[in-house]
């Protein structure tokens, strides 16, 4: 995704400037980063485990299995 400079300039003005935004957006990505690790945690403390997939199952991959 591409930005235009327009756009940047009035995020970063609206946050304090450059330095402001950087910081905004680390700290966005920090606070996702940090309630992805208590959403897991709080998963393996009750024992619900999900696969996350991108809908292949790798057990039964069609190249493997295939004779030579």
């Amino acid at each position: 995704m591409m930005w235009s400079y327009a756009a940047l300039s009035k995020a970063a003005k609206t946050v304090g400037g450059p330095a402001g935004l950087v910081f905004t957006l680390v700290g966005g990505g920090i606070a996702i980063g940090a309630a992805g690790v208590l959403a897991i945690q709080k998963m393996a403390a009750n024992g619900t485990y999900h696969e996350i997939t991108d809908g292949r199952d790798d057990d039964d991959n069609t190249e493997s299995s295939k004779a030579d």
